[in-house]
């Protein structure tokens, strides 16, 4: 057996090397494909500017990459694709985002516009590495911005599945990384917080193991006092992240897992408060607030809205008790005596009818 070894080690190091010439031939060759069809893109739009930035582009070189929005073959230069992380012409950033991804956002194909298919692959290398990690963290911005913008016109949610939140105002702001929502009330020459909403980018190297990511939301649930929702922002997540987050349950918190790009959401169907708060989060759908959830599990008894705790209790998954804490809480409701059935004011304090 140790003479044959020589004549095996000699045997592969001939096949690595018609293998290296076979891939190197293969290079060559998807590199002048990619050059001709950069020189097809060029000559059919005539571009001179930059379709992001509006520079002036004098040379090949500068140009680094296509929109990705479907059927647009616009490009992009160099500043913008590699140094900023634009994908998108001027025309199609917005909308990418605003339609909740349905033009998919993908990885650069090997003809993406760089003039060198070498350079390309490093491009898809960093992708998998800092840049994706600068994508996803350009994505949860985004994210907390729409989602900022939903809370101004819609108000924001008013219920945990303990309480009922009366007058609550909302602030926003980036903390180590992470944008925090926190909905509060006024109390004297103080806000209290009362819910909290963590958006924050998933570390595309998370997988298998959660326990890290466990440890620091049940950390972040110490140190607000509050229940709290935690927003992943990912992007072409894995199996193993979504099972997670389907599967996560916990009293304390809400998780919920969204990719922008695709307008995917995902979160654990089996638990009535994440089904709840769900509505917010998601870009294809209204939300409600607590009064308008309320209307949906009411029922018209003598020309009256009443509604109980206990199907209060059930739609949110929360107890009975803290149910008629929350129905008490609500000026717009009266309660039936020995009953935990409330019905609806006529009017308000004013006198005048309710809307």
């Amino acid at each position: 057996m140790g003479k044959d070894l020589p004549e095996e080690e000699a045997q592969a190091a001939s096949e690595m090397e018609a293998a290296e010439k076979d891939l190197e031939s293969d290079i060559d060759k998807m590199d002048k494909e990619a050059r001709e069809r950069l020189d097809e893109l060029l000559s059919e739009k005539n571009m001179e500017f930059c379709s992001r930035c509006s520079a002036k582009v004098s040379s090949r070189g500068e140009w680094a990459g296509k929109c990705w929005h479907e059927g647009c073959g616009n490009l992009l230069c160099r500043k913008c694709w590699s140094v900023n992380h634009f994908r998108y012409c001027r025309d199609h950033c917005q909308k990418a985002f605003a339609r909740g991804g349905k033009n998919q956002e993908e990885l650069p194909d090997k003809e993406g516009g760089t003039g060198d298919f070498k350079a390309g692959l490093r491009k898809l290398l960093e992708e998998s590495g800092e840049g994706r990690i600068q994508r996803l963290t350009y994505y949860a911005s985004e994210y907390a911005r729409w989602l900022e913008k939903r809370i101004d016109k819609e108000g924001p949610p008013d219920w945990t599945p303990r309480e009922f939140i009366a007058n609550p105002v909302t602030g926003i702001k980036k903390e180590d990384g992470e944008f925090v929502v926190r909905i509060m009330v006024r109390k004297w020459l103080r806000k209290k917080t009362k819910l909290g909403v963590v958006v924050f980018p998933l570390d595309p190297g998370q997988s298998g193991d959660f326990n890290y990511l466990n440890a620091h939301m049940q950390k972040r649930v110490r140190k607000e006092k509050c229940y709290m929702i935690f927003v992943l922002v990912g992007d072409g997540v894995t199996l193993d992240v979504v099972n997670f987050v389907n599967r996560f349950s916990d009293k304390g918190f809400s998780l919920f897992l969204v990719e922008p790009v695709k307008g995917n959401l995902y979160f654990n169907a089996s638990d009535p408060a994440d089904i709840a708060y769900s509505d917010w989060f998601s870009q294809k759908k209204e939300p409600k607030r607590f009064e308008a959830r309320l209307k949906r599990l009411a029922d018209l008894v003598s020309g009256r809205l009443v509604v109980s705790a206990g199907s209060v209790a059930k739609d949110l998954g929360t107890t009975d008790e803290y149910a008629r804490k929350m129905l008490k809480a609500c000026k717009f409701l009266e309660s039936i005596r020995d009953t935990d059935t409330f019905f609806w004011k006529d009017e308000d304090r004013k006198g005048k009818k309710r809307v």
